[in-house]
Order: C-alpha cells, then structure tokens, then sequence
C-alpha cells in the first residue's frame, strides 16, 4: 500500500489546516527537503509535501468564521444555488455568493462565501443550480442551543462552512437565471429525470425510493420509511453509494456486451468509465459516488494498461482526489462512514469468508454475508458515535435486499429510460412495485423484530483508538489462525465492552438547565446520578403535551446521562439539592422566582437572586422589583420578542442586571460542586 502514508499525511494536514496549519506545514516542509535532498525514500518526502499541501489547501479553502465586511449590512449580491430544501411553511436555500455591491447595477468579484437564505413563501420554486441576485443583509449563524451536549443545525452547517445567514422575501430577488457551465446544466438534467419517475404509473412509495436510491434526492422519501430502513441496517440503499456505482456498472456492461463480443473490449471499457463519471456528475457528486467512481476508474483503467491494481490503492487515491477537491468533505458524516466501510470490506470480505473459492455458488452465496458484516465493522462505531444507535439484525435484511436490489435498480433504470422515450411502460412498473414492495416488507418486517435496534449509545469519539486496534487483532487473528492471536482478541473485545459498559454517561455537575421553549419555559434539574427532574410553565390543560414533547426533544440530554425520561413535578417538590414551591425555586446557591403570572404570594420566602420572568407576566419590572427586590433578572424565550425588547429597555433605564435568553442563548446554573 504505497500510499497510504501519503493519505494518512493529508488526513492529517487537512486537520491541523484549521487549527495550527502554519505549524505543520513548516514541519512537514522541512521534513520534505530534508529527506529529499539526504535519503533515497522519495515516498515519503512525497507524504510530507502532500500533508504540507493538505494544511495549506484547508487553511484556504474551509471557511472557520463569518466574513465580517457583510454581516449586519444591507448588500447587493449574486449568488448560486446549491440546494434547495422545501418546509412546511418556507423554502430554505443553500448559497455560494459571489458577488457582491452597493450598487444592484455594479457587482465586483469577491472572495466566495457560503449562507443560507430563507423564502418565507411558496410564489416562486427555486431550483439548485440557478444564480439569482438579491438584496439582503446578513447575519452571523449562531447555533441555537436548546440545552447544553446538543448538536443543531447550526452546528453542523458551520462545520461545512456556513456562517451567514438572511431572510428573502420573494420581492428583493432582482433576477433568477440558470447558472451557465456544462456540469450545471447535465446536473439539473436530474430534477428532469426525477420528474419522470414521479410521473409514471408507479405506486408512490416506489417513487421516492427509486429517486432517492438511483438519482440520489433524498428529499422525495419519507421519515418512517427511512427510520425502518435505518432501524433494520438498510440505510446505506437510501444513499447513494458505491453499491449502487457497482450496479450501475453492472447494467452498463451488460448493456454493452456485443461491444466487447465484436472485439472492442478496450472501447467498451473507456465508454464505462465516461457513462460512470457523468453519472457522478449527474447525481451530484457526492462523496461516496465520487468514491466508488475513482476506485473503478482506476480499475478499469489498469484493465486497459494490463496491470495490477489494488484495492488499497485506490482507496487511497480516492481518499487522496476528494479531500484535495473539497477539503470540507473530510468532516462530513457520508465521507467517513463511506470510507471505513470499503477499508473493512477490504480488509475483511475475503478473510472471514468460510467457503473455498473451488466451490463458486457457495463461495459468492457467503460472499454476500461477509461483506455486509464487513461494512458493519468499519462503520459501527461511527455509527455508535454520530446516531447513538446500532441495528441488530443487520444481516438478515442485507442477505434479503441484495438478491432484489440489483433487479430492482435495474428494472428502475429500464424503466427510466422508456419514460424519456415516452413510453409508459405500465408492466414494468408492476414489476417494480412488487420488488420494492418485498423490500419495504423486509425492512419494515426486521424493524418490528425485538430489540431490533440498541439505542442510547452515547461514546466519546477518541473510542475510535481502542476499537481500531481491536479491527486490527481481528485482521491478525484471520490470518494467522492459531489460538493465541485468538484469545487477544477475544480478550481486547471483553476488555472494550467493558469498558464500554462502564463508562459513565454523563460527568457534569449538578445543573439547572433553563430550556428554549416557545410557549412556555422548561427548567430541567440536573441532578449528578439522579433522574433528571422537569418543572415547566405549562398549564394544567397543557401539561401532558409539554411533558411528552420535552422527553422527545430532549432524547440526546437524557440518553448521555443513562435516562429515558424525565421526572415531571407539579407545584411543589422537596429534594436535598433544591426546593420547588411554585413559584419559589431554590438550590444551594440561589433563590430563583419563576414569574409566569401577574400576581403573586408575598412576601417571598427569602432573598432573590433571580426572577425569571416568563410568557403570562404583563406588568413592568419595576412592579416586579418593587415587590420581590431580585439581584437580577433573567427574561424567558417565551416572552414575545417586543415585550421581551421592552423589559429588557426597562432594565438598562433601571440599571438592573439582566439576561435576555432570545440574544443570549439558554441559562445554565449551578446548583452544586458535585
């Protein structure tokens, strides 16, 4: 494998290339000239000068902060549209900007940027693909935190890059044209193709599986279709990825047979290559297609020299390609786990496949179940680490699925290709209906097994380490075959799902955690080795729905600390960390009046610290100083934002201390040293 240093030297360049870059890359520059000039290992001065590109390419190319020169001013701009995503009641739109102006007549070239635009209206369907020129001003993209150990949306689109964000109201959109360029235009070939599909006499549910699984729009399929496929280990046919690449293949080989029977093995193969790389464009080259496409490019592509190609090789090569073309893919979700599932197919199809190669039919029959257990070892803990859950009879539903798939997409793809002909071919779509509807019953048939999926896995990620020396006794073990590479490993495996088993779901204090909520205010008690304990605003009437939606919406908060549910209280409640007497809150540290009415018992029962003034209180502030004499004052998400602008003025006029949870985010209090 050689290189799989250079990979490994980029990998870590494209890391530090955010952080420390100039650093490493005097370091790994140095190290190039040095071995260069002074050794005979060129390999290796190669690795450090690609792990010194790497970190310079990051440094350039992933954007770490907001560009300050456009945030909070009112611009002309010129943008492209990535991705469109349609809600409920607005579209949101994914925007690489530029140009920019003062003058809507006059835009100049600027250094690119990437936001998010939102159109609060439906007047206008935008597409990917387009450029448009608007008016907007823009503003940072702050990640709203409900609570604290919480990833949002805001989280993960600054990790790709994204800190701007504007609001456009169809009218300030000046123009709106397709963006010019061969790879656009074949690209927005696809929202013709998924046009097609969903215009044909299939059943519905087949639809938005074949757009999704063949043309790759995600945003056609439903949630509890996805989350059976996800719960029976069937996610990965949902996105496209290199099983479908290796089908595609398949087809067009198949396709192209009289080619290679006439003798034009070579032109057959070069027309393979072509058709794979315009169907990565054509899909919008995702990682893991852009993946899957390198790695048989460079397979066919030693076909056609008559050499030897690897595997490893190309992994790396693909490795290598993607992270200097988009730098930003490295972080995302779909590169990794697309990566470790080829490396541990590769690394393991063939060694834990039982069945000698002499007897084909059972060989490729198990071939199936080795792979699929394959891929579950690579991409187990990035699952573990990224969803917080693991399916359990992942083999059953692959063994199942990919016997139909390659029908199934083949059949889709016929089909496809009669509907740009024009003919409705209504047979086949009978065909197809029932193949995907054997498919959809496997999968939703395995999600309804007991214990079908293990939930709640809540794992640091430096666990990668362990369990990468783990995978690594395994290889070992599979090659060696003797009993004492057996027994380490077995014994690692024991000693990782122990510690696994034992490691504590949650080491922080106990808190009392002040929630965003709409239309009333949640207070949730962290208590250190104790049932998290609710208190809410909500009303009587209310109650049972507030209860229902804090324990949805707070899943990830009560998972890490090894809960599944939290402890609801009424208007009174006694614990040795803190005392709940509506509307009276009082921890070791703090008295806190929670103020959700205009009237109130006096005289308090102590010294306030805060009052935390909620939806429901009306009066001004200074009647509630006046009566209660708080420290300072905490104003709610709940308040409507121009009451909450109102007594937020009150309290600078009064020079009162205060917190305003809509500005500054959610409110987090001690309640002891734990």
């Amino acid at each position: 494998m050689p290189l799989l240093l250079p990979a490994a030297m980029l990998v870590a360049g494209t890391v530090c290339g955010i952080t420390v870059w100039w650093i490493y890359f005097a370091a790994t520059a140095t190290a190039c000239c040095i071995i260069f000039a002074f050794t005979r290992y060129k390999l290796v001065a190669f690795a450090m000068a690609l792990g010194a590109l790497g970190a310079v390419n990051a440094k350039v190319r992933i954007q770490t902060e907001a560009p300050a020169q456009y945030s909070g001013k009112t611009n002309h701009y010129k943008a492209d549209i990535l991705q469109t995503r349609i809600g409920d009641t607005s579209q949101t739109l994914t925007l690489r900007v530029t140009d920019a102006s003062v003058d809507s007549l006059h835009l100049s070239r600027i250094e690119p940027f990437y936001a998010t635009a939102t159109v609060p209206s439906f007047d206008t369907e935008y597409e990917s693909l387009h450029t448009i020129r608007f008016a907007a001003t823009f503003q940072d993209t702050v990640p709203k935190h409900d609570i604290p150990d919480e990833i949002t949306a805001g989280d993960i689109q600054r990790q790709r890059g994204i800190y701007m964000h504007c609001v456009l109201p169809d009218d300030s959109i000046k123009s709106i044209s397709p963006t010019p360029g061969i790879i656009p235009a074949l690209r927005r070939e696809r929202s013709k193709a998924t046009a097609l599909l969903l215009n044909s006499s299939l059943k519905p549910r087949t639809k938005e599986f074949l757009c999704t699984a063949m043309l790759g729009d995600a945003t056609t399929i439903s949630r509890d279709v996805r989350q059976d496929f996800a719960s029976a280990g069937l996610a990965h046919i949902l996105a496209l990825s290199g099983l479908h690449v290796g089908l595609i293949v398949m087809l067009v080989s198949f396709a192209l047979w009289p080619l290679k029977m006439a003798g034009g093995n070579v032109a057959r193969t070069i027309i393979v290559i072509l058709l794979l790389w315009l169907y990565a464009v054509f899909t919008g080259l995702g990682a893991s297609v852009v993946r899957a496409v390198v790695m048989l490019s460079v397979y066919l592509g030693a076909r056609i020299l008559q050499r030897q190609s690897s595997g490893y090789n190309s992994l790396c090569f693909a490795l290598i390609v993607l992270i200097l073309a988009d730098p930003v893919s490295l972080f995302t979700i779909g590169f990794q786990l697309s990566f470790a599932a080829v490396a541990a197919i590769l690394l393991f199809a063939n060694a834990l496949n039982p069945v000698n190669m002499r007897h084909r039919l059972a060989y490729n029959a198990m071939g199936l179940v080795c792979v699929s257990l394959s891929a579950i070892i690579g991409t187990a803990l990035i699952s573990c680490i990224y969803f917080h859950n693991m399916p359990v009879y992942f083999l059953l539903a692959n063994v199942v699925t990919s016997v139909l798939l390659p029908w199934l997409i083949g059949a889709g793809a016929l089909l496809l290709l009669l509907e740009w002909a024009g003919w409705d071919a209504v047979w086949l779509c009978g065909i197809i209906d029932y193949i995907y509807g054997t498919v959809e019953w496997v999968a939703r048939w395995v999600a309804s097994l007991p214990y079908a999926t293990l939930r709640h896995i809540y794992l640091p990620a430096w666990t990668l380490i362990p369990y990468a020396g783990v995978v690594t006794l395994l290889k070992i073990w599979l090659e060696k075959r003797n009993v004492l590479w057996g027994s380490i490993f077995i014994g690692s495996v024991c000693m990782l799902t122990a510690c696994t088993c034992l490691w504590p779901h949650s080491t922080d204090s106990s808190t009392l955690y002040v929630a965003r909520t709409t239309y009333h205010t949640d207070i949730i008690a962290n208590i250190a080795g104790e049932q998290p304990v609710l208190i809410t605003t909500a009303t009587s009437a209310d109650r049972g729905a507030a209860i229902y939606r804090a324990n949805q919406r707070y899943t990830h908060f009560l998972g890490k600390r090894g809960y599944d549910s939290l402890y609801c209280v009424k208007d009174s409640f006694r614990h040795r960390m803190l005392e709940w007497r509506r509307p009276w809150l009082r921890t070791k540290y703090a008295s806190i009046a929670v103020i959700s009415h205009d009237s109130l018992p006096a005289p308090p029962p102590a010294h306030i610290n805060y009052a935390l003034v909620c939806r429901g209180y009306r009066k001004s502030i200074r009647n509630l100083t006046d009566l209660i004499h708080p420290d300072s004052i905490v104003l709610s998400y709940d308040l409507h934002p121009k009451r909450a602008m109102r007594y937020a003025a009150e309290c600078d006029s009064m020079k009162i201390p205060y917190r305003n949870m809509r500005c500054d985010g959610p409110w987090n209090l001690p309640m002891a040293t734990d």
